[in-house]
């Protein structure tokens, strides 16, 4: 018997059928992979907060925000106000990273050491998954554009081109461009403290989140309660410098101690001058707002340790009572 071959006319229209099938099923299978997501995005966040309440337990306080953006983390300087990187490194230890905390250990706190110098460089280079939304992008090295006049305290700027970044910041608390103007447009390089120790400077003292510079915040100082305070949560980014470093709201890496990649404000000042959550967006660049790349909401982990989902919708107000410990103002996040 004769086979019957397949005519162009069929193979176009099979092609066409195998087509719309696809177009049909490539949204559905986005959103599977959006979920997964997002699912992981939350989970991180929740994992973070988990080790905020272990180092808690330990040392009776939050983990510090460190000294300023020109300094690294010590491990001989264990934490709380003495150690001069971010709560991203204080938290080492309580994410099973006790090997890349201890990177540079000289046991000479004073003086900064050739094996210093040498661990502050790896850590500095190890991007870790727990801090990266993986929609929007992967947990690698990137870029370090910061400058050559940074991390005083190990002097490695010139050894290290590439850095592991946080998609994740800190609630430093509601205040406004008066109070915490170092925070603002390029913060300060530090704290201007000795070796010897870190004292809360002025600008930092009216801050009333749970995590800020050289900040020590206790159970008993989160008067509104933890599930009425954000803890740490997605910060926004321009989506041209995802991949760049050129924004200076992400431009240091996770271990480098209090700055703008790494913490955020929930000001309000009115309903044309506050921080409500943004969604990442090209061009436009700000370096105090939480927000994310996530479609309707963002995820914010509470001092309760929840990880809640936030709509970019939220009441400006709303938002800013959630970001002050303090206020009186017991606000919940709308479903």
């Amino acid at each position: 018997m004769k086979r019957h071959a397949f005519t162009l006319v069929e193979l176009l229209v099979v092609i066409a059928i195998i087509g719309v099938l696809m177009s049909l099923l490539l949204p559905a299978v986005n959103s599977v992979r959006e979920a997964a997501r997002r699912a992981q995005c939350s989970n991180n966040l929740y994992n973070l907060a988990r080790a905020c309440f272990t180092a808690e337990s330990q040392f009776n306080q939050l983990p510090s925000g460190g000294w300023g953006y020109s300094y690294v983390g010590d491990p001989d300087r264990g934490f709380g106000l003495s150690q001069p990187g971010s709560w991203g490194y204080s938290l080492l230890p309580f994410i099973e990273q006790d090997g890349l905390f201890s990177l540079g250990r000289d046991y000479e706190p004073d003086t900064i050491t050739d094996k210093q110098k040498e661990g502050a460089k790896k850590c500095a280079l190890t991007p870790l998954s727990i801090f990266s939304c993986p929609s929007r992008r992967p947990a690698l090295a990137y870029p370090f554009t910061a400058g050559s006049d940074l991390l005083q305290n190990v002097n490695l700027t010139q050894n290290v081109d590439m850095i592991g970044k946080s998609d994740y910041a800190a609630n430093n608390g509601a205040t406004g461009d008066s109070e915490d103007k170092d925070l603002v447009g390029g913060f300060s390089k530090g704290v201007e403290s000795d070796r010897a120790g870190a004292l809360p400077p002025p600008s930092m003292k009216n801050l009333n989140g749970l995590i800020y510079g050289c900040s020590a915040v206790t159970d008993a100082m989160i008067t509104d309660g933890r599930s009425n305070t954000y803890l740490i949560g997605e910060k926004y980014l321009n989506t041209d410098a995802y991949i760049t470093s050129s924004d200076i709201a992400d431009n240091e890496c996770i271990y480098a101690g209090f700055d703008n990649d790494n913490h955020r404000n929930c000001y309000f000042g009115s309903d044309s001058d506050n921080r409500r959550p943004m969604r990442d967006r090209a061009g436009v660049s700000t370096t105090v707002h939480f927000g994310s790349t996530h479609e309707g909401n963002f995820c914010m982990a509470l001092g309760d340790g929840a990880a809640r989902w936030v709509p970019y919708t939220i009441d400006a107000q709303t938002h800013s009572f959630l970001g002050n410990r303090k206020d009186g103002k017991r606000a919940l996040i709308p479903e």
